[in-house]
């Protein structure tokens, strides 16, 4: 799968100075079949030095190679032997260098019943060990410390052990935020904490990095959560200590309490990005970045900047400038050149604004400064390129090229990405059987579930498909649906003690969300807080979460949605990412690819100058009907309508449909923008050019054309107003059935009066509108022509008007 992973750097730190051992002891090599011939000479080397730190490190590394974790893609070598066998080999050999060993190895194993079987020997037998050796399971943990870069790229959480005899060590793990808090690299120091942040102190300016105390049950979640996660890449992390540390890291986790809670993204709201962006164009930074470019730019930094990396806009690293310059931006952002050039230097200017506004070094933001100069040409190269592919083709021409990309930090990105997909459908073989079918809409069933719990069942899963109905759409209904109906067939007794519905239904909605990347911090997404919101919650669920899925049977798992099988997790087709089991295997093909070396010069998927294929039915057939989600956009609650078309309907008559569905009057001009193409009605298509692209003649292309699952569009409405309505493609079929089309299935709330002045004004009508008290009552209700119910909706009347026009 291409080179070792090691961490590619543009500059500055990933790791503070003076956190490394500056001596480590020596590591093992990986396979302990190469060895065996010495492995007890070295055991008793290790004995003899006096360290534990030295015998501790040997018995890591072959722990890792024969017990590690392991990803879908890095799978265990099938030459080695088991651990069972291994442990057999030292029970079956006394003395005191293999009781050594068996001592480490019923400590560090993850395999309990190996680690049951060492401890059973250990009980027979009376060698004299050393006393921490002998007491290792009484170590006790002692202060728990974070020491952050002041950039964010990454932190270091280090343990301190207290061993039986009183020797303290130092365990240290590399958390990458770059990669989401993954562990990349592991150590342990023979010290402790307060020793080594003196030394620390000696090397490193305080002002380049935060030294924080924790809370030892959350310092044991994100350590395993981290190492977990950490396993997913393809290529593997890897140092002169990593992922031989790994058992150490993990027993050093295992010395802390359970029960903490990973810490949730900090979001920023777009009242927060709109402050933000305010301060900045207000400051001597921002002076001459006040117009309608720069402005429109600055936006698409911001959200990078919180949706990505530390997730805050304001903190930048030599290393998130290069993320963003050679790949956020080329790829996600779909503009002319020209546009794009601007962004070095409006980078420039956030950078040195936003660390003057956090505090950062000068010599830190110095060194940003300089990587943003350093990076230009090769960002102007890729924003120029005519080819260049963005959205779901960079994906999958990423994947298909993954160790041809021009870029060391690409390859490691896509590397990622291929690995977590890989994971997520449960390994390539069970990648390969899943079918390319979206979840169905389907009933509750409630099959096998007790009698005693059916009322509580279908309460919760009541609330779940209300809030997946307002956020979250029918293939989540559908998972939710299967899910509690599992936990009450399973597990019942999870509904028998007392609990709220509401909070069960949130936490459900939660992991499905989360399973499906419908719910996170990624435009396109629902926040976790608004949809905890929809259920009038705060606190998070993740602990119900967990509780509940333990109940039906699922493994348990510090992030609770990672447990859900393939089958049950939704499609999504709002981010580059998608999750259908079509992608899954384009970018497992892209790996295979990738093993052998790239093709020379693959081809492009969807042309520039060509609307996406149509999408197929279930029997290869071009599809007969398309059911669309359909949601206004900045508008909370949500209004939207769920709406079944015929596929050959052109984009002209789906433009009627929608002005039906959500009442407007056909007043204003309009635009369908799918990708980075427009279409328009015939008068428009001459006078059109945004960024000088020529757009399309709506009435000559059909939903088929253009509409796939994965495909994003948008339709805008009353360009003074601005309505912008998000269009979805839910589902296609070729099964011919006999239905009237169009229909309206489903939806939520009415449409704002015409010209009403956008969602700002819509939001300012009602709350006049809920106060008799307010000055403008009347008049808004004269205006209005009467009585507005903002709640009202009919899909019943928005067929039948569909049908009479």
């Amino acid at each position: 799968m291409g080179k070792r992973h090691r961490k590619q750097k543009r500059g500055g730190r990933v790791t503070p100075k003076g956190t490394r051992p500056g001596g480590s002891p020596r590591q093992p090599e990986r396979r302990p079949r190469d060895r065996e011939p010495n492995l007890l000479d070295d055991v008793a080397e290790a004995l003899g030095t006096g360290n534990p730190l030295d015998l501790l490190a040997l018995v890591s590394g072959l722990v890792d190679v024969l017990a590690g974790p392991r990803s879908a893609l890095d799978p265990r070598d099938p030459e080695l032997p088991s651990v069972a066998t291994f442990v057999d080999s030292f029970v079956e050999v006394p003395g005191p260098d293999t009781t050594a060993v068996l001592a480490v190895l019923a400590a560090l194993l993850p395999d309990e019943l190996a680690a049951r079987s060492a401890r059973r020997e250990l009980a027979r037998r009376h060698d004299a060990l050393p006393s921490w050796l002998a007491w290792l399971d009484r170590a006790a943990p002692g202060r728990v410390v974070e020491v952050a870069d002041v950039l964010g790229d990454a932190s270091n959480v280090m343990v301190e052990a207290v061993l039986a005899d009183g020797q303290t060590l130092t365990v240290v793990a590399l958390l990458d935020h770059a990669a989401g808090s993954a562990v990349g690299d592991g150590f342990v120091i023979p010290d402790g904490i307060d020793a080594i942040l003196r030394r620390m102190g000696d090397t490193t300016p305080s002002s380049s990095m935060t030294v924080t105390d924790l809370d030892p049950a959350v310092a044991r979640v994100r350590l395993e959560e981290g190492v977990r996660h950490g396993t997913m890449f393809v290529p593997p992390f890897e140092s002169d200590t990593w992922p031989a540390a790994r058992p150490l890291v993990l027993w050093g986790a295992g010395l802390l309490p359970e029960g903490g809670e990973l810490p949730e993204r900090p979001e920023w709201s777009e009242d927060d990005e709109e402050a933000l962006i305010g301060a900045f164009l207000a400051s001597e930074e921002g002076r001459g970045f006040d117009d309608d470019d720069h402005r429109d730019l600055l936006e698409t930094l911001v959200w990078l900047g919180t949706g990505y990396g530390s997730g805050d806009p304001l903190r930048w690293s030599p290393n998130r400038v290069a993320e963003l310059l050679l790949d956020l931006v080329p790829r996600k952002v779909m503009a002319e050149p020209t546009h794009l050039a601007k962004v070095p230097t409006l980078l420039r200017a956030l950078v040195g604004y936003g660390h003057r506004e956090r505090g950062i070094p000068t010599d830190l933001t110095a060194d940003t400064l300089d990587a943003i100069e350093q990076l230009r040409p090769e960002y102007e190269e890729a924003i120029t390129d005519p080819g260049r592919p963005r959205g779901a083709e960079a994906l999958a021409l990423q994947a298909l090229s993954l160790t041809g990309a021009s870029s060391p930090a690409l390859q490691d990105l896509w590397a990622r990405e291929l690995a977590q997909i890989v994971e997520r459908a449960g390994g390539p073989e069970a990648l390969a059987s899943l079918d390319t079918a979206p979840l169905p809409d389907e009933p509750l069933d409630l099959t096998g579930v007790p009698e005693d719990v059916l009322d509580r069942v279908r309460e919760v899963a009541a609330l779940c498909d209300e809030a997946c109905d307002a956020l979250l759409g029918v293939e989540a209904r559908t998972a939710c649906r299967r899910l509690v109906a599992r936990v009450g067939r399973d597990g019942p007794d999870a509904f028998r003690r007392k609990g709220r519905s509401d909070t069960a239904a949130a936490a459900l909605c939660w992991v499905v969300g989360r399973a499906g990347d419908r719910v996170g911090p990624d435009q396109g997404q629902v926040s976790a807080k608004s949809l905890l919101a929809h259920f009038g919650l705060t606190a998070s669920v993740a602990s119900r979460a967990g509780a509940l899925l333990r109940a039906a049977g699922f493994a348990a798992r510090s992030e609770p949605w990672t447990a859900l099988p393939p089958e049950m997790i939704l499609a999504d087709g709002r981010r580059a990412m998608l999750l259908d089991a079509g992608r899954f295997r384009m970018l497992l093909a892209g790996a295979e690819a990738a093993g052998a070396g790239p093709e020379p010069g693959p081809p492009t998927l969807f042309p520039a100058s060509e609307p996406a294929p149509p999408p197929s039915g279930p029997a290869g057939d071009a599809p007969t009907r398309h059911r669309l989600k359909v949601t206004l956009q900045d508008i909370r609650p949500p209004i939207w309508r769920r709406l079944e078309v015929d596929s050959a309907t052109t984009l002209a008559e789906l433009h009627d449909v929608l002005q039906v569905a959500f009442g407007w009057s056909d007043s204003h001009l309009h635009a369908f923008t799918v990708g980075d193409r427009s279409f328009v009605p015939a008068p428009m298509v001459d006078e059109w050019s945004p960024w000088g692209a020529p757009a399309t003649d709506e009435a000559t292309v059909t939903v088929a054309d253009v509409l796939a699952p994965g495909v994003a569009a948008t339709y805008t409405y009353d360009f003074g107003d601005g309505w912008e309505h998000t269009i979805e493609v839910e589902a296609t079929a070729s099964d011919g059935a006999d239905v009237d089309l169009p229909r309206c299935t489903g939806g939520r709330r009415a449409g704002p009066p015409e010209d009403v002045g956008g969602a700002w004004g819509y939001g300012h009508l009602l709350e006049v509108l809920a106060d008799p008290t307010h000055p403008e009552h009347d008049d808004q209700l004269e205006w209005l022509g009467g009585p507005f119910d903002p709640e009202r909706f009919d899909a019943q009347e928005i067929t039948r008007r569909l049908r009479g026009r």
